[in-house]
């Protein structure tokens, strides 16, 4: 079944087709969790709690196209409040080494991952969804609910920032 007979069903009361939903969904959920998180335990209770959110809200979604991207802005929503309700800082105390010398690759991931670790929470999530997840920078928008130039700007900034940390 696609995404809009499951959630056609459900809402006609056959409550049982979410399971086919979260079998399809509930993995990419935990990852975008947490990578905003950072913490394992953090991001399966928020995953959690948007299913509970989603359950709830799903009888009154009118378009059932725009269910992956209405669902990730409710487990980014949910990510974002966690954040900002326990004041937690995304922003990693550590600093890179003045220089990121020709080591192996693995020694360039762990510094760009030092780096973007650096960066905003709203910075990070828009690098991760363009980057990781490989969304459009429209589809970026969609799901943060911001303008794509919004996206835009914070794709422009989250690099130029990436490169002066890389580069002391």
């Amino acid at each position: 079944m696609d995404d809009r007979e499951i959630i056609s069903n459900y809402q006609s009361g056959d409550r049982k087709v979410i399971s086919h939903l979260i079998e399809r969904y509930h993995q990419s959920f935990c990852s975008k969790a947490y990578w905003i998180l950072k913490d394992k335990d953090q991001s399966k209770d928020v995953v959690q709690e948007s299913w509970m959110v989603i359950m709830d809200k799903l009888h009154g979604l009118r378009n059932p196209d725009a269910f992956s991207f209405w669902a990730m802005r409710i487990v980014s929503n949910k990510c974002m409040d966690l954040l900002n309700q326990n004041n937690v800082q995304r922003l990693n105390e550590h600093t890179l080494k003045n220089e990121v010398e020709e080591h192996s690759i693995d020694d360039k991931q762990e510094a760009l991952k030092l780096a973007i670790e650096q960066l905003t929470v709203e910075k990070q999530h828009v690098i991760q969804l363009f980057y990781v997840q490989q969304y459009a920078v429209s589809d970026i928008a969609e799901i943060l609910n911001i303008s794509q130039g919004t996206v835009k700007s914070r794709l422009f900034n989250a690099r130029k920032k990436l490169k002066t940390i890389l580069k002391n």
